[in-house]
């Protein structure tokens, strides 16, 4: 813990460790549950897994996973904007010998880092106040999410992100300049794992730079980057927080760069068409608040997405509230401090993502496409919090017993996270329960048996025919044959050149062995084909007899 949180009333190291043990228990107890079921990954998950090794290959990712982009505009093909996650996760797969479990320990690893970075910040910030905020929101987002939070999915790894994004940017506003460097991490991390972070975060740093911007004129009288009238600093350059943030930002960003000057169409290209709206148009605002409202007061709902007339009450009055806070926004920009301006502040972080999801969710072109939007439940609850707090602090200011209302108000804040519902993702149990699961291992387990009979050395071409064969087993089996060091090679209906080009099939070896999972048992196969043939059963849908053709 640094040193300017432990003067006076400050935070131990052995306090936040605890409080951050202490919340990250559910994330353990899923990801050992997993661990214990036999979890592979599948489908995207198994796309993520080989990105992740790949880090450590001769030709690492430059891009995200591949979006849903095509289904918006059908010339359309763009990534998520940035490979970091896989970056992050690749050290702890590696060390596991590239085992699943590996996979799942580097999320876990990770997800427990974002919740101390959270609970830092908002002590940081705050003090107790924060703390208790920061508390409610990562209790509450546990409790809607559940066991996705562990999941390596792309579409997970923004939630606790954004959260410790935002923290972050609360210390910013305060002027700690220290959270820079962190937040410059933190906030690639969240833009890069999925296309919806990237203007969420963007408008954050967006209002971060315009403060800072003001603050250096008001300071130097001058323009940035003109050094202007100051004193000279006393710190070397690697050690101001300025230089090192800028120095990450471009160690984070550095592979899409490298795409964008390397591929044509790159994504970048890719991502800007995005921008215009569909020809099909869009939700527009009303339904856009309604999904605001269904996540910043979450309740159980059906589809298609709706909010109760309580719901949207009581988040155009948090939304309010927070605006009312803004009334010392000029002096927070001019001179900030946290003893008085926390609170403004905190309803200024809170505001930003809550006004960029609503202009997302208006500008989506089916009521469907908002469920991505919540991902960023933790922004739209941030909201509602920081209205409860000031509601608090009004209220202990016309009473004598603040003390008792303040504990009252975060005792009735963390009762109501823990019954928040959870989420409208609909998932199946995990673990054995799960049969997708048990489909996925049960491929790998058939491929590893045919293949046992061919040298390890020996390239491998994977192919799936069919919706559960190419979109869930091919994937298992081929992440699975990665992370066992084999030269794996396999075609996507990505028209676009990607990162992963050199796994291409056109690039194997010709004595590369044909494996092949098909759900149709009338394809064309060469001579000498070794058949077999199993059914896997399938969470939606009937049980499927997947064949399982092998050529030397």
């Amino acid at each position: 813990m640094s040193r300017d949180l432990d003067r006076g009333q400050g935070l131990t190291d052995r306090a936040w460790l605890l409080a951050t043990a202490l919340v990250s228990l559910p994330l353990v107890w899923w990801t050992a549950r997993l661990v214990l079921d036999g979890w592979v990954p599948q489908g995207d998950d198994a796309v993520l897994a080989v990105k992740t090794h790949d880090v450590f290959s001769t030709h690492p990712p430059l891009l995200g996973m591949r979006s849903t982009s095509s289904l918006l505009d059908p010339q359309t093909y763009a990534h998520h904007p940035g490979p970091l996650q896989f970056y992050l996760l690749a050290p702890a797969y590696a060390l596991s010998g590239w085992q699943p479990w590996g996979l799942l320990l580097g999320v876990l690893l990770l997800n427990v880092v974002l919740i101390g970075v959270v609970l830092h910040s908002a002590w940081a910030a705050g003090r107790l106040p924060g703390l208790a905020v920061a508390a409610v929101l990562v209790v509450a987002t546990e409790r809607y999410f559940g066991d996705l939070l562990v999941h390596p999915w792309n579409l997970w790894a923004p939630i606790l992100g954004t959260l410790a994004a935002l923290m972050l940017a609360w210390r910013l506003l305060l002027g700690q300049l220290a959270a820079l460097p962190v937040y410059v991490v933190v906030a690639s991390y969240a833009a890069q794992a999925h296309i919806v972070g990237l203007p969420v975060m963007g408008l954050l740093t967006a209002v971060l730079a315009v403060v800072g911007l003001v603050r250096w004129r008001l300071a130097r009288g001058s323009v940035w980057p003109v050094p202007g009238y100051h004193r000279a600093p006393t710190r070397p350059v690697w050690k101001r927080p300025g230089w090192v943030a800028a120095g990450l930002a471009v160690v984070c960003w550095l592979p899409p760069l490298v795409d964008t000057l390397t591929y044509r169409p790159n994504n970048l290209s890719q991502l800007a068409t995005l921008r215009e709206p569909p020809a099909t148009g869009t939700v527009g605002w009303g339904l856009a608040l309604d999904n605001l409202a269904r996540m910043a007061v979450p309740g159980r709902q059906g589809l298609p997405v709706s909010a109760s007339p309580l719901q949207l009450a009581l988040t155009v009055t948090a939304l309010v509230g927070c605006a009312l806070c803004l009334r010392h926004l000029p002096r927070l920009v001019r001179r900030p401090r946290r003893e008085r301006d926390a609170l403004t502040a905190a309803a200024l972080v809170a505001l930003v993502p809550a006004v960029a999801v609503l202009l997302l969710g208006a500008r989506s072109y089916a009521p469907l496409q908002l469920m991505y939007l919540d991902i960023y439940l933790p922004a739209a609850l941030m909201a509602v919090a920081v209205a409860g707090w000031a509601g608090i602090r009004l209220l202990g200011n016309r009473t004598r017993h603040a003390g008792r209302v303040a504990v009252a108000a975060v005792v009735l804040g963390l009762v109501a996270a823990a019954l928040i519902p959870t989420s409208l993702f609909e998932r199946g149990p995990s673990g054995e329960d799960n049969r997708d699961v048990v489909a996925g291992r049960t491929a790998v387990q058939q491929v590893r048996a045919v293949l046992a009979d061919h040298p390890a050395d020996r390239a491998v071409v994977v192919r799936g025919i069919g919706t559960t064969a190419f979109g869930g087993l091919a994937p298992a089996v081929t992440a699975d044959l990665v992370a066992g060091n084999r030269a794996v090679y396999f075609d996507t209906w990505w028209p676009n050149p990607e990162d992963d080009q050199a796994r291409r099939t056109r690039n194997a070896p010709p004595d590369a062995v044909h494996v092949v999972l098909s759900e149709d048992p009338t394809i064309a196969v060469a001579p000498g084909t070794r058949e077999t043939s199993f059914v896997v059963s399938r969470s939606h849908g009937p049980p499927v007899r997947v064949y399982l053709f092998v050529t030397r």
